[in-house]
């Protein structure tokens, strides 16, 4: 059987877990949501309200983003309807979830929409969220991730050397080209200040940290920690005991969320750029760094394919799409954006 016919025959197979339907408070539907971005679960929950002329409600619920790992098996027990974070936080459930949020020298934000309207993105999502009984929707961006240092990065041996503090594969990626020292970014225990090299935080993250002026060189652009796509996860159950015109609503509101977060996280980040125009130091990655990151990346791709047959069948529709459609990127761009405006009408 080839990875795509058992594609095709996987989704929906198998018994799914019973969730609760959603709480309901007088004539409101109240949708319980955990979530680690708090501007993006506000302006998804803004939308929501909104638009439901507040029949449908949003109850937001904080997580540290170090607790983040738990947030899908409080949907899937019925804790939360839904959580909204990044896919990578739920690497220890599948490697594969990478591919939809920071994946080295991965899909950008737009393509990685374009796999999800356009080709088999979508059933992809699915069989991974089949274990959870939850479905997946893009509701967020998490911003351009540019990698950070206290003093110019040369090539890899020096890179080699230095404590480097990245997220999700990003990780796994410094490790596969030889970083010796490499911490998680989101760990409680990371002290920011003491690092080398920071990948995988926006401007404006490093800024809100209190650690910009420590970083004064900036190295884009970065291919091992790219902009992310936040996602929400709803339990099929809740999803289901909606009226075809609420889970429209979920649908449109998911979108604008993400076409918002993209514009501001966009102009906040150029904003913080400017204001330190004075103070950094901007510079192309070196040749070495990003053949070397390139590589890791492959490497990467094959741990996932290895994981099992959903995971190598998510490497193989990611790489298909990647490099036979997504590679026409002025085309592609262009059939994106339209795609999603008739799809969205956004």
């Amino acid at each position: 059987m080839t990875r795509r016919n058992f594609l095709k025959q996987s989704i929906g197979g198998g018994a799914l877990l019973s969730l609760a339907t959603p709480a309901v408070a007088q004539s409101a539907t109240v949708l319980r949501l955990l979530s680690t971005d708090e501007a993006a679960a506000a302006s998804l929950a803004s939308m929501i309200s909104a638009a439901s002329g507040d029949a449908l409600t949003v109850e937001t619920t904080l997580v540290p983003m170090a607790d983040a790992a738990g947030m899908l098996d409080r949907v899937t027990a019925g804790e939360a309807d839904m959580c909204l974070t990044g896919l990578d936080r739920f690497l220890d459930k599948s490697l594969a979830f990478g591919l939809f949020s920071a994946m080295p020298f991965g899909m950008s934000t737009s393509e990685l929409e374009g796999w999800i309207y356009a080709s088999d993105g979508a059933d992809i999502l699915a069989m991974l969220g089949a274990d959870n009984d939850v479905s997946f929707r893009f509701a967020g961006d998490a911003g351009i991730k540019p990698m950070w240092s206290k003093a110019p990065l040369t090539d890899v041996a020096s890179l080699q050397g230095l404590t480097v503090g990245s997220t999700g594969l990003g990780m796994a990626n410094l490790s596969q080209i030889g970083v010796q020292s490499v911490v998680d970014l989101h760990d409680p225990a990371t002290d920011l200040a003491s690092l080398d090299v920071i990948d995988g935080m926006t401007a404006v993250g490093l800024a809100e940290a209190g650690v910009a002026d420590a970083f004064p060189h900036v190295t884009q652009s970065n291919p091992n920690t790219p902009s992310g796509v936040l996602t929400l996860a709803i339990a099929n159950g809740v999803f289901d005991a909606l009226s075809d015109a609420q889970q429209v609503l979920i649908e449109r509101a998911c979108s604008a969320t993400l076409a918002h977060g993209h514009a501001k996280h966009f102009h906040d980040d150029a904003t913080a750029m400017a204001a330190r125009a004075d103070a950094l130091t901007v510079a192309d990655m070196p040749d070495d760094i990003w053949r070397a990151l390139s590589e890791g990346a492959q490497g990467v791709l094959a741990t996932i394919f290895e994981e099992g047959d959903v995971q190598a069948t998510a490497v193989d529709a990611y790489v298909y799409f990647l490099t036979d459609i997504a590679g026409w990127s002025e085309i592609g761009e262009a059939a994106f954006y339209a795609g999603r405006k008739q799809l969205t009408g956004l």
